[in-house]
């Protein structure tokens, strides 16, 4: 009988354990943490829904009786009161929302809403009398009269695109709004009676406001709108006595929408007696009612206008290119930044180190930011133009600037940017293109040209890099004539001009009069299967201050050198055994051929255009009318393969 009794408790039990395993619309409670006016903690239940069970998603859930039609809220609290700590998760679900009336009626001074929460639905703080401060986390979105009658909160930050219909009715003593994105849209009667609510900034991107937004603001006297607003409601300050400086950024006046007769548009301002000014862009815009219900109107300041040429910001006493930012002067500058818009985009001010970020993501640099300053003397707006320096070198094609610094084409690995030169105080836009293990693959003509005639550029190479391409009669580097192109930097640079179908370009193209120097030892190594390592149409120098160069070449000439070549102290340039220098033999300093796996060419190395056996370079056919010997003395119609006597001189004939 004991088994029997045993089995069927052990039966009851797993039917249990399976039963728990929750379903969508499910409710269940969990602990969450409340810490008293006094320091204490308790732990109080809390209803929880359950959204999605694949997904493991739930909100804070307010029950609803069915017989009164009220409410009842998500947590139980009697007279507790203090900080609710609203939990990120509660039995392994996520929590992503605060219900529809989760609290209305709740007594605590302070709710810590977890980042997971993406909105807040209507009604979830009605009558939250005590609360002092709320910040909502960023791009919530709100539901209707979501801190409705919430008459304690003094202060709120908030980031959200929409402020919903009585959002903060009758919260009579909130003072601050700090809204930390751009609100497009007010919606009707969003802070009606917010007494102490003195002032309001809307960054840009605010489009429109609705009616009775602000009505019975009785406090409010200075508010500002972006040049972003199109239309406004007609009864958007009705009672607010207090009004009396209005800001608007915007060139020509927004639409009035009147939606009821008593209200009309020429009557905007017609519930504010104490309006005194009104600042606008161009106040001959603002020429008729309502905006002349105002005892002054006044035009903005003329803009100062900067332009600046792209160069390194520095953020923490770093030269490092992590940001491009103004510098403000301090932090605090930012409450002082009104109407921002970057490229014809509305953007929030954002300061890091006393610099306002235009750009954290320097592929993408503004041409033009404009934003208004707000001063002890009033308002004063700005307009930096930022400066497009053409480097005249071109990467795969495309001409770089100084906009495109860290836009490099065809980088497939590693990281590569430009930097300009300093001189002294100032920038002296001599580009330099730096490259970290970083690989080009091309598909152009040429890799990197530096086409632009007259031009001073550079190449940092940090690590193992490589310019590489399979285009036609490609030229991983053409240096263009009377250029001066210094590779410096420790690292390994290889070119490489490597065309399947057999029409491969030089490696390095240098044009007439071009200067070349490699320094800081830095190893060069120029590789094409059809034509030269390195070409020089003539009359250029090529120095190798303190490197190491080498040229490899499959079917021509490694080097094509007829200018002059520099070596500094200890400096070796080196080939492969079988090329050929100009055409030339190379030997060492006690007149043997050079051996090896590459040949040393240095201050002992000697360049001759014949072999010391006496045998003259190669040639294809004898030089003017001599005749032709084999080397038994006999005449030949032609010459032949090996060596032939021509004018007294041995000759190899390939």
């Amino acid at each position: 009988m004991k088994k029997i009794l045993l089995f069927n408790l052990l039966l009851a039990m797993t039917f249990v354990t399976t039963s728990l395993k929750a379903a969508d619309g499910d409710v269940f409670t969990h602990d969450v943490r409340v810490i008293n006016n006094y320091g204490t903690t308790t732990y109080v239940p809390m209803r929880f829904k359950v959204i999605s069970e694949s997904n493991k998603t739930c909100f804070t859930f307010a029950t609803y009786d069915e017989i009164s039609h009220t409410y009842g809220p998500a947590i139980n609290t009697g007279d507790t009161y203090g900080k609710l700590i609203i939990p990120s998760a509660a039995r392994g679900y996520t929590v992503i929302k605060i219900g529809d009336y989760s609290f209305e009626n709740c007594r605590f001074s302070e709710i810590e809403i977890p980042s997971t929460i993406s909105s807040i639905g209507e009604y979830a703080f009605h009558r939250c009398t005590s609360l002092n401060t709320v910040n909502v986390p960023s791009k919530v979105s709100l539901g209707d009269h979501a801190f409705d009658a919430c008459s304690g909160m003094k202060s709120i930050s908030i980031s959200c695109d929409v402020i919903p219909w009585g959002c903060f009715v009758y919260c009579g003593l909130l003072e601050t709004i700090n809204l930390l994105s751009p609100v497009k849209h007010v919606q009707p009667a969003a802070f009606i009676s917010c007494n102490r609510l003195k002032q309001i900034t809307f960054p840009a991107g605010l489009e429109d406001i609705g009616e009775f937004a602000f009505s019975q603001c009785s406090d409010l006297e200075t508010i500002f709108f972006p040049r972003s607003l199109n239309s406004i409601a007609s009864t958007v300050f009705v009672d607010c006595s207090s009004l009396r400086n209005v800001t608007i950024a915007r060139e020509t006046p927004p639409t009035i929408t009147e939606n009821e007769s008593d209200y009309a548009a020429s009557n905007l301002f017609s519930w504010s007696p104490n309006a005194t000014l009104l600042t606008v862009p161009d106040r001959t815009k603002y020429n008729s009612a309502p905006w002349t219900q105002f005892s002054e109107i006044r035009s903005f300041p003329s803009a100062v206008e900067q332009t600046t040429t792209y160069a390194r910001c520095y953020i923490n006493g770093s030269s490092e290119y992590n940001a491009l930012g103004l510098f403000m002067g301090s932090n605090d500058a930012i409450k002082n930044i009104l109407d921002l818009k970057i490229d014809g985009v509305h953007q929030m001010p954002v300061m890091e180190n006393s610099y306002l970020i235009l750009t954290d993501n320097l592929k993408n640099i503004p041409l033009e930011v404009s934003y208004v300053l707000k001063t002890d003397d009033g308002i004063q707006p700005y307009i930096h133009h930022y400066h497009q320096v053409n480097y005249g070198i071109s990467i795969n094609g495309k001409q770089m600037t100084s906009v495109d610094m860290y836009n490099i084409p065809c980088l497939k690995s590693g990281k590569a940017h430009f930097e300009d030169e300093r001189s002294g105080y100032y920038w002296a836009n001599k580009p330099t293109l730096v490259l970290e293990n970083a690989t080009l693959e091309c598909d152009g003509s040429t890799g990197v040209d530096n086409g632009h005639y007259g031009s001073t550029f550079n190449i940092k190479v940090v690590g193992d890099c490589t310019i590489s391409g399979k285009g036609e009669m490609f030229n991983p580097l053409y240096l263009d004539s009377e250029t001066s192109t210094t590779i410096k930097g420790g690292g390994t640079l290889n070119l490489i001009s490597a065309n399947e179908s057999g029409k491969a370009g030089d490696a390095i193209y240098s044009g007439m009069e071009a200067r070349l120097t490699l320094t800081d030892y830095t190893t060069l190594i120029a590789t094409s299967i059809d034509n030269s390592g390195y070409w020089d149409e003539g009359e250029g120098r090529f120095t190798i201050d303190s490197g190491y160069f080498c040229a490899y070449s499959e079917k021509s000439y490694p080097l094509w050198l007829p200018s002059q070549l520099l070596l500094g102290q200890g400096v070796d340039l080196r080939y492969p055994v079988g090329g050929q220098v100009l055409g030339n033999y190379v030997y060492g300093a006690d007149g043997a051929p050079v051996q090896g796996g590459w040949v040393m060419f240095g201050y002992d190395t000697q360049v001759m255009d014949e072999l010391i056996t006496g045998v003259a370079s190669p040639k294809s056919s004898p030089e003017g009318n001599d005749f032709i010997y084999n080397l038994a003395g006999q005449r030949l119609s032609k010459t032949q393969k090996g060596v032939n006597i021509v004018g007294g001189r041995k000759v190899l004939i390939k």
